[in-house]
């Protein structure tokens, strides 16, 4: 197996393949970020040398949106992306690589037929909306997406009228399905978003390397991905180089949530729950619109969600340095996970909570370790 950092480009057409093109890219000030729940990015600098390098097809190598760079540590795939942007400043060119749901970006829906769900579970969304993408020409990515993962959310209503004996409407028709048209859906990234957020479903793209092969899956989770790690930990001082800023910010607190979903006036689906094992504080109500939601155990759950998430007295840590140690080899963590983290903050005493990882960036040419942003494990 090879060690250390490489970084290696393919040709990605759309035809649910890729060919190498570079098995050894010479770039330099290279940083990979992954994001739970959010897009991946690859930067990095590249001279006109190697700019003008051509693949076996005769094409410049590097190509927006027909070349996926990767990074690779000690043989496993760290981060990856299709090129977007070039941008070249005098004798340095930046470039940008997005994760590959960037795809969905300002993609309409543009079938002539038009795609209405009731009672539909936001994974099953997800999944089709994927199905779509990549059914068109240049537009098979290769990626699968996880095919077990179900959630009790439903989006799409249709509620038929109902009169008493006396003819009199006791229930009114609701028809409010959850619509994809090539008129009224011009972002699919949108869905995508709406359905993550209604059916509290995380996910992470996931490259692996199979000799020259690559294969992409998008993993979801349901009600979250990632696990609590009792192998591994985080601890000022061992692994954890910089001292924890914990922070305290009235905009992330409240005593109390509502949560306004489907439906106008009186006949709004809405919820309310009060933020649980605080010390008393003046009241502060914090109001969240999830228009996607149309059933009342759904909002009930998405408020004691919300709530969870806003408990005042508790500090944050938002950004932990973490270098290679036993406690915590790098890369041993994947995004989604809970770890414990211990030490002295210095503002806040002596810390002992679990942190979940919200993102994990490695910047290679500053040393060996990463950067991480992550939350308290009870706010998510």
């Amino acid at each position: 197996m090879r060690e250390g950092w490489w970084y290696f480009a393919n040709r990605v057409v759309g035809d649910g393949t890729e060919t190498l093109i570079a098995a050894d890219l010479p770039l330099s000030n290279p940083s990979i970020t992954t994001t739970l729940s959010g897009t991946d990015e690859v930067t990095f600098d590249l001279t006109p040398e190697i700019m003008r390098l051509k693949a076996p097809d005769g094409r410049p190598v590097l190509r927006p949106r027909a070349t996926s760079v990767y990074a690779v540590l000690d043989g496993v795939i760290r981060g990856g992306g299709i090129v977007r942007s070039v941008s070249a400043d005098g004798h340095t060119a930046r470039v940008v690589c997005a994760g590959y749901v960037s795809v969905l970006d300002n993609l309409p829906w543009t079938s002539a037929a038009s795609k209405k769900f009731y009672n539909a579970d936001p994974a099953d969304v997800i999944r089709l909306i994927w199905s779509f993408t990549q059914s068109h020409p240049h537009g098979d990515l290769g990626v699968a997406v996880s095919a077990e993962v179900k959630t009790p959310v439903r989006v799409g209503t249709r509620v038929a009228e109902v009169k008493n004996a006396q003819g009199e409407v006791t229930t009114q028709a609701v028809d409010e399905p959850l619509l994809l048209a090539n008129y009224a859906t011009p972002n699919l990234a949108d869905v995508f978003e709406e359905m993550l957020d209604v059916g509290s479903i995380d996910y992470r793209e996931r490259h692996v390397l199979t000799g020259d092969t690559v294969s992409h899956e998008l993993v979801l989770g349901y009600p979250r991905l990632g696990r609590r790690r009792t192998d591994i930990q985080f601890q000022v001082g061992a692994n954890v180089t910089d001292i924890p800023v914990v922070l305290f910010d009235d905009d992330d607190f409240a005593t109390e949530v509502l949560v306004l979903c489907a439906g106008e006036g009186e006949k709004m689906v809405r919820a309310h729950a009060y933020v649980q094992d605080h010390a008393p504080m003046v009241r502060k109500v914090a109001t969240i619109q999830q228009k996607g939601i149309g059933r009342a155990a759904t909002a009930q759950a998405a408020a004691a969600k919300y709530a969870r998430a806003m408990r005042p007295d508790t500090g944050d840590v938002d950004s932990l340095r973490v270098r290679p140690h036993p406690l915590a080899p790098v890369g041993s963590w994947e995004n989604g996970d809970e770890v414990w983290l211990s030490g002295d903050s210095l503002w806040a005493g002596q810390l002992g909570q679990w942190v979940r990882v919200l993102e994990t960036t490695y910047n290679p040419e500053e040393g060996p370790g990463a950067t991480l942003k992550v939350t308290r494990a009870d706010r998510t």
